[in-house]
């Protein structure tokens, strides 16, 4: 239903010792710079700073050029080397950035010292789809661990996010929890803490729910943020497509409708943002509008276009599903011997992928395509091999074709 690992959560850092220093806050406009000493501080970027690139320089050959891609315009923590001076630039990754005000970012000193080493092993694993392993690691962090509110709240946000990533939804329930009763002042809790809601009940199923959350978040967004983001246009492709798939399940024609219209603004967004990726879920949203609504042709070009992006970023799992989708349109349409050839390439993309419950499913549907066509030996033979797959996930045996009248 969505192409997920399309960007890591949070910045990658560098482990340091850190202790007291003064609190530092700048504004920079695009093209801009700021200098600046180290005395062991670590550097928040506030969820002012979305749509540019962090470009920081220091005198110890340390650099990084930091391009907000994460879905999450929230701050991020970046580790400083001690005793050093720093240039800080910004510049735009967007034509939209340069219409509004500067970014600002904050340096903020630790109160103790802090091994950072597990946090940074977490954002590294899941920046590599470990996302098991990044939750793991971040199980040393907890309410009596010491850390300051704002690492201590990226701790959270991390948990309950890539929790419902995984399909962990006990421990993302319980980690929002815990995030709802935490304040900041540079990161706004309500709009993040709604919006990973959002995306759980999404990914429980729970349309309705999910629309209104989603339109809750959208409306902190529109409140709080200073600029459109990437997050905002995110936000208004699954708000639609959850009004689209709650329609659908309701017969409301008006949902769906309000649905496509959302969803045809998060794809201008997309391009103001000059960020593409987004348009997988877009596209494929757009496409279960018009199956969902019985125009089976008029899907298959925006599921072509989710194939294309998904091949052009190497989202095999993704590509899979909407290959899956267009041979079934491919298939109720009577295009038997083209359902067949696609659902064989969807088999290939799973098999690379080692995928065994896509794979069944595919196999499930070439077999049959292959008794539509009256192929009953090939029918007989996928069937099995969708059995197979079928028992290996955990699922019931399917039943194999005994009459073929």
């Amino acid at each position: 239903m969505r192409a997920d690992n399309k960007f890591t959560l949070f910045a990658s850092a560098l482990l340091f010792a850190l202790n007291v220093g003064a609190i530092n806050r700048a504004e920079l406009g695009i093209g801009e710079s700021h200098e600046f000493n180290v005395n062991q501080n670590w550097i928040v970027v506030s969820h002012q700073l979305s749509n540019v690139r962090l470009n920081l320089y220091c005198d110890n050959s340390y650099q990084v050029e930091q391009t907000k891609l994460d879905i999450l315009s929230v701050p991020f923590v970046l580790v400083l080397p001690f005793e050093s001076t720093c240039h800080a630039s910004i510049t735009s990754l967007s034509d939209i950035t340069q219409e509004h005000s500067p970014a600002v970012f904050h340096l903020m000193p630790l109160t103790e010292q802090f091994d950072l080493t597990s946090l940074l092993l977490a954002d590294k694993q899941y920046a590599e789809g470990n996302t098991e392993l990044a939750l793991s690691s971040l199980s040393s962090w907890h309410p009596g661990s010491g850390l300051p509110t704002e690492l201590y709240i990226q701790v959270l946000l991390r948990q309950a996010l890539w929790s419902v990533r995984s399909g962990a939804h006990a421990q993302a329930s319980s980690s929002l929890d815990i995030l709802k009763n935490q304040s900041s002042s540079l990161i706004n809790v309500p709009l993040l803490h709604t919006w990973i809601s959002a995306e759980l009940m999404f990914s429980l199923y729970d349309f309705e729910s999910a629309a209104a959350m989603y339109e809750d978040a959208l409306s902190l967004m529109k409140s709080n943020l200073q600029r459109p983001t990437i997050l905002q246009a995110y936000t208004t492709g699954q708000y639609g497509f959850s009004l689209i798939l709650d329609g659908a399940n309701k017969s409301n024609e008006a949902h769906m409708e309000r649905g496509k219209v959302l969803l045809f603004e998060a794809e201008a967004a997309a391009d103001a943002l000059n960020q593409p990726q987004l348009k997988i879920d877009i596209y494929n949203g757009l496409a279960t509008y018009y199956q969902r609504s019985g125009q089976l042709l008029e899907a298959e070009p925006w599921l072509e276009k989710a194939i294309g992006l998904s091949q052009e970023y190497g989202l095999d799992v993704a590509k899979a599903g909407f290959i899956s989708n267009l041979a079934t349109i491919y298939k109720y349409t009577g295009r038997l011997a083209l359902a067949q050839q696609t659902f064989q390439k969807g088999i290939q993309i799973a098999q690379l992928g080692n995928n065994t419950s896509t794979y069944a499913v595919f196999t499930a549907n070439l077999a049959h395509t292959y008794a539509q066509l009256g192929e009953w030996a090939m029918a007989e033979r996928y069937y099995q091999a969708a059995s197979n797959h079928y028992r290996q996930a955990g699922g019931e045996t399917l039943i194999s074709i005994t009459n073929r009248n």
